[in-house]
């Protein structure tokens, strides 16, 4: 069953982005869209639930649960290069610039983007300091 609000490409970023968020975040993510009606009982299952129930990309990122710093973390897996100190709305203007294909990523495949901005981001003190 496809979100109303969400177009395909919005729904696979947004699951992709969810995925980010702890199992507590997305229960409770789950509670407040669904108004307590949907009861999970996967991680899976609350995604599902969180973009069927979504009316649009807006209303879902900025949401309290979805944090600033998972948005900005999903943006550099997907090869993103953005400020550091951009603020929450700046980010998700972003992540929409880019679902919309207007923003393009360093990367060339989703594995060697997130390979390599996990490893960025890991690694980024230790070899620093070498």
């Amino acid at each position: 069953m496809a979100a109303a609000g969400l177009s395909e490409r919005e729904q696979a970023g947004c699951r992709q982005l969810l995925e980010l968020l702890g199992t507590e975040e997305l229960l409770a993510l789950t509670d407040t869209i669904t108004n307590r009606l949907v009861h999970p009982e996967s991680r899976q299952e609350a995604i599902t639930a969180i973009l069927v129930y979504s009316q649009s990309v807006e209303e879902l990122l900025k949401r309290r649960k979805v944090y600033r710093e998972t948005i900005f973390k999903y943006l550099a897996v997907q090869g993103i290069a953005v400020p550091p100190s951009s603020e929450k709305h700046q980010l998700i203007a972003y992540v929409k610039q880019y679902w919309d294909g207007k923003l393009p990523s360093n990367g060339s495949e989703s594995g060697e983007r997130k390979t390599h901005a996990e490893s960025t981001l890991l690694g980024e003190r230790s070899v620093s300091g070498v």
